[in-house]
């Protein structure tokens, strides 16, 4: 998967994408990948999280409302407790996390946050391109 530099075989840094709107998903991850990223893109948590083993992403973008079960603070925070190295990018639509996830929930304190939004999607691609 990796040589001893972390990167995917092909040089790239890896992202998994975890997001439950296929439009969306394909979007994010072909900006990604035009960005010269290794993405693998998944729609539930249960994926996401056979992944994170064979996949081994530098970086997890995840929607918060992923439909019925897990929801994207649940797999954060898994990610975060389990892979700490891991970076944490929230895609969402909500303006506020509090508008997005269940009451008592909580995001971890080193996410990133971002907004769906044209013109912020493109700055955040551009951005995390950079940060790896």
């Amino acid at each position: 998967m990796s040589d001893s530099w972390g990167m995917s075989d092909d040089g790239r840094r890896r992202v998994l994408l975890v997001e439950d709107e296929e439009f969306t998903r394909t979007m994010v991850s072909e900006a990604l990948e035009t960005n010269g990223l290794a993405v693998r893109s998944v729609a539930t948590v249960a994926e996401a999280l056979a992944s994170i083993k064979d996949f081994e992403p530098h970086a997890v973008i995840s929607d918060l409302d992923l439909g019925s079960g897990p929801s994207g603070a649940d797999l954060l925070n898994r990610i975060a407790d389990e892979t700490p190295w891991v970076g944490l990018v929230v895609l969402t639509s909500h303006a506020s996390p509090e508008l997005a996830i269940r009451p008592g929930t909580h995001l971890p304190a080193h996410v990133c946050y971002v907004m769906k939004a044209p013109t912020t999607l493109s700055i955040y691609v551009r951005y995390l391109c950079l940060y790896l």
